[in-house]
């Protein structure tokens, strides 16, 4: 007879009688979530799990060099800022668990996940304990894969400033469309298929327009408490 796994949810066939988890991963993240206290993770979940598998290997040779890089960067002496990759994300109660995870570690000041990003921004103390290997080891322990953070070529648009001339450019380029389409009716010339297509450009740029202010505006805003946040 097939059963939910206790952990993820997934339907399976118990392969004894009595088994309760779909594998041995969904198995020892549940053991490790009861042991540690964590068993909100299930009431915050609010999307279908996957089968954790096989739990990840472990790889931290860039992780030390990351969390020096990021101090001595941080531009104070107050703390450390550093962006990662967390692959096996599914829910909000993924996000509220890495978070629980990253804010009990010794010196962390605190996480923020981004579920939509696939990362998480972390902020520590200097000097105060943080090992961001051995954060790292615990992820994996969890069945979640950190990594390097490497930018996409739209997230490499110098920022805000890059949104800022995007908008700019894009509602420049709205304008010289509502010109050249009034022109046109007044010449009385333009063909219906011609104002449908100026009438759609002129809505795709608008519309890119505005999400380039928008960004702007978001990452002014979130810049501002990047660097207003206190250790």
């Amino acid at each position: 007879m097939k059963q939910a796994c206790e952990h993820c949810g997934v339907i399976f066939s118990p392969k004894v009688p009595g088994e309760r988890f779909c594998c041995g991963g969904c198995e020892a993240v549940a053991g490790l979530l009861a042991r540690e206290g964590l068993e909100e993770f299930y009431r915050r979940r609010d999307a279908p799990s996957q089968p954790v598998g096989e739990l990840p290997q472990v790889n931290v040779s860039w992780a030390m060099a990351a969390q020096a890089e990021a101090e001595a960067g941080s531009g104070t002496a107050a703390g450390g800022h550093l962006r990662i990759e967390v692959e096996g994300m599914t829910c909000a109660g993924c996000a509220w668990l890495i978070e629980c995870l990253f804010n009990r570690e010794t010196g962390a000041n605190r996480g923020a996940v981004s579920l939509t990003g696939g990362y998480l921004d972390m902020w520590w103390k200097k000097d105060a304990g943080f090992n961001m290997a051995d954060f790292i080891t615990r992820l994996a322990g969890y069945g979640y894969r950190a990594k390097a953070y490497r930018r996409s070529r739209f997230r490499a648009v110098p920022a805000p400033h890059g949104y800022f001339a995007m908008g700019l450019i894009f509602s420049l380029n709205a304008g010289f469309l509502i010109w050249l389409n009034r022109l046109s009716q007044q010449e009385g010339q333009a063909e219906p298929s011609l104002r449908i297509v100026l009438n759609g450009l002129l809505a795709v740029s608008l519309l890119a327009g505005a999400a380039c202010w928008l960004v702007w505006a978001s990452r002014l805003r979130r810049k501002g408490i990047d660097k207003g946040a206190v250790a």
